[in-house]
């Protein structure tokens, strides 16, 4: 499956931040490039981190909580949510 998806871009959604935890580490050991949306993040920050995603390709996986993705993004259709 790895290989299959290996191009793709994917959003991993939860509804605890302590999830995400666990996720970024995951990501981050196995050095995968990703941001992160969360409550804490102001709304120039997610716009910006919105972009880089869907525009510029910055980094390969989106995490955020259900609570901040929920509210009006209109996010392209992608493999793996």
């Amino acid at each position: 499956m790895v290989k299959i998806f290996s191009n793709s871009n994917s959003i991993v959604f939860s509804q605890w931040t302590s999830t995400l935890d666990l996720v970024s580490e995951h990501l981050s050991r196995n050095h995968i490039s990703f941001a992160r949306i969360d409550g804490t993040t102001d709304i120039k920050r997610r716009q910006e981190t919105l972009e880089n995603f869907e525009e510029k390709n910055i980094f390969r996986v989106l995490i955020m909580t259900t609570g901040v993705g929920a509210f009006g993004y209109a996010f392209k259709v992608y493999l793996t949510i």
